[in-house]
């Protein structure tokens, strides 16, 4: 079975798909590497470029920062981050984004505390 991982990559995929697969996430790489501030490159150019679904766009550039590539998002594209302004605000995305999920995890705690539990029987 050709199932994927959490990223899209093909777990037990052929050497083609995976050649495919690295071929099209080293060209977005390189795309944003070159790309700037005041011309980033957008997921609609990178998908196109690419011959990847716009998902598989997102996965990519996830993995790429996971791999430690200072990858930003700003006025409708990606870029490339190299000054510390970019970086700055890179990061605290990253920080706004785990203070809101720190959030929602304390409301759900809070919230399944003495929460009635519906019976789907008496809704149907």
């Amino acid at each position: 079975m050709n199932t994927k991982n959490r990223k899209g990559t093909p777990r037990s995929a052929n050497s083609k798909q995976q050649n495919d697969y690295i071929t099209a996430k080293t060209k977005i790489k390189i795309m944003i590497k070159n790309a700037t501030k005041k011309t980033p490159v957008t997921r609609e150019e990178l998908s196109m470029l690419s011959g990847v679904s716009d998902r598989m766009v997102r996965n990519m550039i996830q993995e790429l920062r996971d791999e430690g590539c200072w990858f930003a998002h700003y006025n409708k594209g990606y870029f490339h981050a190299t000054s510390e302004e970019d970086r700055n605000m890179l990061i605290n995305d990253y920080i706004s984004r785990i203070k809101h999920m720190s959030m929602t995890v304390k409301a759900l705690e809070s919230g399944a505390e003495g929460q009635e539990v519906m019976d789907i029987e008496k809704i149907l």
